[in-house]
């Protein structure tokens, strides 16, 4: 079991579900960890890169919502 306050275990679970193709998990799980570790530019940049490899307008939804919600904390 994952510790939920480590950012990187949501930073590697991220990565494993890119990896499988899930990437409204990928994206959500660096969500997590970006939250925890807002400075983190590994996690930014793990973020914009599966944005920018998947080009999709859904994900590009996703990362604004992930950012709006990082933004309200």
């Amino acid at each position: 079991m994952m510790s939920p306050r480590w950012p990187k275990a949501w930073y590697g679970e991220g990565a494993a579900l890119s990896m499988l193709k899930d990437y409204k998990g990928a994206v959500d799980a660096l969500g997590q960890a970006l939250k925890l570790d807002p400075a983190s530019d590994e996690i930014k940049k793990a973020l914009s890169a599966l944005l920018l490899t998947r080009n999709n307008r859904t994900l590009e939804l996703l990362w604004q919502l992930a950012y709006l919600s990082i933004a309200a904390l």
